[in-house]
């Protein structure tokens, strides 16, 4: 069975192409918070995950163990996050804006793989087979 890193759009499914896209998606937040201000959405939150998201992605790159671990679990939290909400709300039809729903329910699940893959490509312990 192929695998989907060998497929037209594997690049997509690389490691460093979910580290990427991770901090991409901080950035299109910030900017968001940036344009809509809302209390519950200050815009400094957004500019220091931004930081901490690059920093962990730079280390985790490097295979350093616990910011991929780290990174790991925030991006299964915001794709498990983005992608139940979206599928309970489609499946309900509860929503008028049906396409953003269907972007929310992708990107939720590019995310929680991205999340599994990075932890089944994490570093292991010296010692460890």
């Amino acid at each position: 069975m192929p695998r989907l890193e060998e497929s037209k759009f594997g690049f997509l499914f690389r490691t460093e192409a979910f580290l990427v896209g991770f901090v991409i998606l901080a950035v299109v937040n910030a900017g968001l918070a940036w344009v809509y201000p809302a209390a519950e959405n200050p815009l400094h939150v957004r500019l220091i995950s931004v930081f901490v998201y690059s920093v962990l992605g730079w280390y985790a790159h490097k295979r350093q163990r616990v910011s991929t671990l780290v990174l790991c679990f925030l991006m299964l939290f915001t794709g498990v996050g983005t992608l139940f909400p979206s599928f309970t709300a489609l499946v309900a039809g509860a929503s008028d804006q049906p396409g953003m729903l269907l972007v929310n329910l992708f990107v939720g699940g590019y995310f929680t793989y991205g999340g599994i893959r990075l932890f089944l490509d994490r570093p292991k312990p010296d010692g460890a087979a």
